[in-house]
């Protein structure tokens, strides 16, 4: 219960449950030409499911040292390693329009959504799918629990 109300009041310290990680994998039609960003990866099972199941490259990202630490045993348990990379950062001073991202998955607490939404509106052709909480933005479409937004060339806010 206690981790429920965290959660609704935008402090998703849990990880995305291994059903949403399968559903957001096949949403996203990924392929081995995607480049799969999980923005505050926690322990790491998106990125580990995205590159087994579709061979793209993945990388997370995540402020926490110990979930990175977690992380990196969880890509390298599912022998991954070759295709995941995890990064420690804070994502307020990630530069989201260098990376070469085609798709950026996040799970955050409805704040820092609100603060990183104007930087990933730069990153012009990629896709963004937020689970349980939008951004706020106007247009995207919602699938289940899940918020997806095309960002489109000459969209640069």
């Amino acid at each position: 219960m206690i981790l429920l109300l965290l959660v609704l009041c935008g402090q998703p310290d849990a990880p995305t449950p291994m059903k949403q990680c399968e559903k957001a994998v096949s949403i996203l039609l990924l392929t081995k030409d995607d480049v799969f960003y999980d923005l505050g990866c926690g322990d790491g099972r998106i990125v580990s499911m995205a590159a087994m199941k579709t061979g793209c490259r993945a990388v997370g990202i995540d402020y926490d040292e110990k979930r990175v630490k977690l992380a990196r045993q969880t890509v390298k348990q599912n022998k991954v390693d070759h295709l995941v990379k995890i990064y420690h950062a804070d994502l307020r001073e990630v530069d989201f329009e260098k990376l070469p991202a085609t798709v950026f998955y996040l799970y955050l607490p409805q704040k820092l959504i609100k603060e990183l939404t104007p930087k990933l509106q730069k990153c012009q052709g990629v896709v963004i799918i937020s689970y349980i909480h939008p951004l706020p933005i106007d247009h995207g479409r919602k699938e289940g629990d899940f918020f997806i937004y095309k960002i489109l060339k000459g969209e640069k806010k």
